[in-house]
């Protein structure tokens, strides 16, 4: 356990939420940046987490966000007897493996044979991740993962509402809170509710059962009928339901039309201490930081800057495209990726920094991208970092999308994942501006996105519900 210096004040909150301190994902900005809001309000907010173990989601300097006298309480994710079994099973077919290719090196060296792979033609490799083939056997595979998966967060909740029970019973909570993804967290914190009698808050920072979020790897029925009756329970005991964007909420008032006024729209926003730099750039840097999941294929990108490189004639050194965070899209190096596509010179790719770094990096530069996400009724969170930004939002978004929605009119150039040459087009028309000597200006100058606006109304709800 740990709780932050300072006396905790006269309302305590419980939240059950994966992502909070000293997990650096963007997703433990919202509540992070809620509670310190809420505490502001008279509110000190408890939180059942999981402390990261990998060493790159983890930042123990964001503990000093949390607001004091706040708790924060452990609840490890821990691997199931067959998972570990599945683990041994792999690392002694990879040892198998090695040692055949080595031998089979070996005995090609000896007999003078040299044998070479070509790169994948364009369009292999493209979807939007690694999942199980067509056919019965893709589906039992796919059903398999997808039991195992539920069957791992479901241990994790059983332990994270014995936490939270234990907790309630010795604390007066005036409510009960949860976020997700993962969304178990609402299962959890739903328990606790019926048993401690307190209201239930769940915030759906993604939708929970829809299309555009089920995994590749675990798609199927299995996945629908789990998701779709944990999302009903949750529903169904919650006092409130906070979605992130309209596009959520009215997919949410459709499936529950009985209960359409417990939905609250409450976006997520830009913060003061995301600035433009003081300095302005002086490289046209293309950036793009954070994970390439959901479908955030970069090869729309490398594509679009090799258009723009062969019609003006563009050198390596004038235009700069720097990817920090995931350094691999469905398997592929993206160093290849942009080899492949002609760019490779005109590419930089950093593993994941913490957020300071990341957040000079897009500060430093005059194009940051928002690429193609499956995730259709979400806005991803780096966006309302980006508007803060003296720089040109390339935001790539199916029309319709929740991301589209929120920008059309702004002022970002939005263009449709399959339209490379428009995409270009963007491209070249900022990087000309820029070599004129144009520079952007934050598309948050107005105020528009700011975040206090929107947590001001989520306070406002609570403070009735309590």
């Amino acid at each position: 356990m740990y709780t932050a210096p300072g006396d905790a004040l006269a309302r305590r909150m419980l939240l059950v939420s994966v992502a909070y301190p000293p997990n650096s994902e963007v997703g433990s900005l919202r509540w992070t940046k809620i509670a310190q809001a809420a505490h502001t309000k008279g509110w000190t907010i408890d939180v059942i987490l999981i402390d990261p173990a990998d060493a790159s989601l983890r930042d123990v300097a964001l503990l000093r966000e949390v607001p004091a006298g706040a708790r924060l309480f452990d609840v490890p994710l821990r691997d199931l007897a067959l998972q570990r079994a599945e683990a041994l099973v792999r690392r002694v077919v990879r040892r198998w493996r090695s040692r055949r290719v080595a031998g089979a090196t070996r005995a090609a060296g000896a007999a003078g044979a040299a044998g070479a792979t070509g790169a994948a033609p364009a369009g292999a490799n493209e979807g939007h991740g690694h999942a199980a083939g067509a056919g019965t056997l893709g589906q039992l595979l796919r059903a398999y993962r997808a039991r195992l998966h539920f069957a791992q967060w479901h241990d994790w909740a059983s332990r994270a509402a014995l936490t939270g029970v234990a907790l309630a019973t010795e604390t007066p909570y005036a409510l009960i809170a949860s976020s997700g993804p993962p969304h178990y967290a609402h299962e959890a914190a739903r328990r606790i509710s019926v048993t401690a009698g307190r209201p239930l808050v769940i915030d759906l920072r993604d939708p929970w059962f829809s299309d555009d979020v089920e995994p590749m790897a675990l798609r199927g029925a299995t996945w629908r009928h789990v998701t779709s009756t944990g999302e009903s329970s949750a529903v169904a005991q919650s006092s409130l339901v906070v979605v992130n964007t309209d596009s959520c909420r009215h997919l949410m008032i459709q499936r529950y039309p009985t209960l359409s006024d417990r939905f609250l729209t409450i976006m997520n926003g830009a913060d003061p201490d995301v600035a433009p730099a003081q300095s302005v750039a002086t490289d046209f840097v293309i950036s793009h930081t954070g994970s390439l999941y959901s479908g955030r294929n970069p090869r729309v990108l490398f594509r679009a800057v090799a258009l723009v490189v062969a019609r003006i004639g563009i050198r390596p050194g004038e235009l700069r495209i720097h990817f920090m965070g995931d350094d691999v899209y469905d398997g592929r190096p993206l160093r290849a990726l942009a080899a492949e596509c002609g760019v490779g010179d005109f590419t930089t790719v950093e593993r994941r920094r913490p957020r300071p770094e990341a957040l000079a990096l897009i500060q430093a530069s005059a194009m940051v991208v928002l690429l193609p996400q499956q995730h259709v009724h979400s806005i991803p969170g780096k966006l309302f970092e980006y508007v803060q930004l003296a720089a040109w939002p390339l935001v790539i978004a199916d029309r319709g999308s929740a991301t589209e929605l929120l920008l059309r009119d702004s002022g970002a150039d939005v263009v449709s994942p399959d339209d490379v040459d428009g995409v270009a087009d963007a491209i070249e028309q900022r990087f000309l501006a820029f070599r004129r000597g144009e520079r952007p200006v934050p598309l948050n100058a107005d105020g528009r996105f700011n975040r206090d606006r929107q947590t001001a109304k989520l306070l406002d709800a609570l403070d009735l519900l309590a």
